[in-house]
């Protein structure tokens, strides 16, 4: 039997906080306050050993160990065994960046999939959807530790995650960078989370999945950035330019800061990562 040392990772795609906060995609408000992004498939790393007999590079594609019934994945066709290599134009060699990616993604938003099956590469596109209830995943999904005595398996671990709401601009973001943020197309940023009706950042056509990159003229990349804008130009009366980056193109807005109240930085919630 091949030694596989794997890290189990399910993903959800969970929007900062357990089962709870929407996706990309989901209005601030809405009804369904457990929706979210999910792709339905459980994943692990690949070892060196499994990579060297399927052909891989070290680090290249991730083993898809279960595919949800009726979920995206499976509609897409998606099959357990499959090694995904691309998502949506995005090299995987990790299960956290699935992760990752499938959070980002805005809810009903096609994604193009390149999986590795039998020796052949195929491409796939998958729709992702708003998940309704937690995953049911059969034990034989699990995949083993392999050490010498006894066996066991390793449950799924939430892992934290940072997002933060301004009521001055309206919004829920969360600050990116690596990866995640080439992604998107940008060195760093702020990605939106979601935008609140009535919000200043609506009012200027802010959208949930944009990337703040710059306020009042000046770059910003993480909280304190934007705390220090916007207390410097929240008493002015004129309009203030804000850059975003919307499917890899910058485009500047103008937004209103007059009488919007303060800056309220929200805690960070456990995000739990499934796709």
């Amino acid at each position: 039997m091949l030694r596989l040392i794997l890290s189990i990772v399910v993903f959800a795609a969970l929007e900062c906080g357990l089962w709870g906060a929407p996706s990309p995609g989901v209005p601030a408000g809405g009804t369904d306050v457990h929706a979210y992004s999910y792709l339905g498939v459980a994943v692990a790393a690949i070892d060196q050993e499994r990579a060297a007999q399927l052909k891989l590079n070290d680090g290249e594609g991730v083993w898809i160990t279960w595919v949800e019934d009726d979920s995206p994945a499976a509609r897409a066709g998606l099959k357990g065994n499959d090694v995904l290599l691309n998502y949506n134009g995005e090299s995987i060699g990790d299960p956290d960046l699935l992760g990752r990616l499938v959070r980002a993604t805005p809810l009903g938003q096609k994604v193009r999939l390149t999986v590795l099956r039998d020796g052949k590469t195929l491409k796939l596109t998958a729709t992702v959807q708003a998940r309704k209830h937690p995953p049911v995943m059969p034990l034989q999904a699990m995949v083993p530790f392999d050490f010498s005595a006894p066996r066991f398996f390793m449950p799924d671990i939430p892992a934290p995650a940072l997002c933060w709401r301004s009521s001055v601009l309206g919004v829920e973001y969360e600050v990116i960078e690596s990866q995640l943020a080439g992604y998107f197309g940008v060195k760093q940023g702020l990605l939106i989370r979601f935008v609140l009706p009535g919000s200043p950042a609506q009012h200027a056509g802010i959208k949930a999945g944009d990337v703040i990159v710059g306020l009042a003229n000046k770059p910003v990349a993480n909280a304190r950035d934007v705390t220090l804008r916007l207390r410097t130009e929240q008493t002015s009366a004129k309009p203030v330019p804000i850059e975003v980056v919307r499917n890899h193109k910058k485009q500047v807005m103008n937004i209103s800061l007059a009488d919007t109240g303060s800056i309220v930085p929200e805690h960070g919630r456990g995000d739990s990562m499934q796709p």
